[in-house]
């Protein structure tokens, strides 16, 4: 049986959310089944690393900005002469790019994957990407019911072009080991606006009133690092927050954790809390997007209310003061992830996809 060709399209090489799922993909597919092959907009990094590492051609365009166009011409150069019979793209920007991809190359298959709605800030951006969804992906992927319901409302796109496959992990990979007596509270996640570092950081004083041993640990890069740096000076807590910067694996720093928080603004799904649940720990997270979807208040974790500093604490303290409580929540986000969040469970539905679009297409 001829091999399927298979091109994940996507914007940053930084690894993500988006990121991750793609290299779950990668690895995870049957390759004697799938070529494939990885085009990133921007600039070299982990993601065109990792790909390579799993066999997978990976080339970045060195994008500096969503309006650099220049570098699009090495789309021509990459793609002369290779046949796709899939595009999968993810990400907004990148879906639009490959609308001018699919219309060139012929192909077959064109598929996109939101793991968010574009921002208020770029209007005619998201304006083009809803006429693409509409009239010309064959299937949108939803990551999160939430995310499903938003492009059903803003882009009057019919639900039945939208399949929802939440995000996946490897469970196994995630463990909980035996704690010390240090209290480390940790969170995973690029140093951006929406992921409300700043709001965590105006919790901690807040937080060190009562337990002053707590230590916060902050794993992710990004734009708002020395921002959120100066920050901690301000607050004068740097002696108990420390910038951790990009890790390549976080199996080891979570499985020390006492505690995980998520204090996004926005958040799609958040792979991040399916990683810290399943190394059993309890969490707290702010009710948004998809992260109810994964977080049972009261049962695998806490939700607040976003940008809300006091809330965040008061959840924080009331983990940290009840322990018992805080194991049992542990055990059970371990066992939803397990039930409901699996990488196979991912791989598996997306490959349906696949299959029934091909099938549609080449029968």
């Amino acid at each position: 049986m001829k091999k399927v060709d298979l091109l994940y399209l996507t914007t940053d090489s930084k690894i993500g959310g988006a990121e991750n799922v793609i290299l779950s993909l990668i690895r995870g597919l049957d390759r004697n089944k799938y070529s494939i092959g990885l085009l990133v907009l921007s600039v070299p990094g982990p993601l065109i690393e990792e790909a390579k590492k799993s066999g997978v051609e990976a080339v970045s365009l060195r994008m500096k900005s969503r309006f650099d166009f220049f570098p699009l011409l090495k789309i021509f150069s990459y793609l002369r002469g290779k046949k796709i019979d899939i595009l999968h793209t993810h990400l907004y920007h990148p879906n639009l790019v490959g609308y001018f991809i699919k219309k060139w190359k012929k192909i077959p298959v064109f598929l996109y994957t939101s793991h968010g709605l574009p921002t208020k800030k770029t209007p005619l951006l998201s304006l083009y990407n809803n006429l693409i969804m509409r009239k010309v992906n064959h299937r949108i992927i939803a990551v999160s019911s939430d995310v499903k319901r938003k492009l059903i409302n803003s882009g009057k796109i019919k639900p039945e072009k939208i399949i929802l496959i939440h995000n996946g992990i490897d469970v196994s990979k995630f463990f909980s080991s035996e704690k010390g007596k240090d209290i480390l509270i940790g969170t995973v996640a690029n140093l951006r606006l929406v992921k409300g570092h700043q709001y965590l950081l105006r919790a901690i004083p807040l937080v060190l009133k009562k337990i002053p041993a707590a230590k916060f640990l902050i794993v992710g890069q990004g734009p708002l690092r020395e921002e959120l740096e100066q920050l901690a000076k301000r607050l004068k807590i740097t002696k108990n927050v420390i910038f951790m910067g990009y890790q390549k694996g976080v199996a080891e720093i979570l499985a020390k954790l006492t505690l995980f928080v998520l204090p996004s603004v926005r958040e799609p799904l958040g792979i991040c809390l399916l990683e810290a649940m399943a190394a059993s720990l309890p969490v707290v997270a702010t009710s948004v997007g998809g992260i109810p979807e994964i977080v049972k208040d009261k049962k695998t974790g806490l939700l607040v209310p976003p940008k809300d500093p006091e809330a965040l604490a008061r959840a924080i303290l009331s983990l940290l003061q009840n322990k018992e409580e805080a194991e049992k929540m542990g055990i059970a986000g371990r066992k939803r992830v397990q039930e409901k969040f699996t990488i196979g469970t991912m791989i598996k539905k997306t490959e349906e996809v696949y299959k029934s679009l091909i099938q549609e297409k080449f029968r």
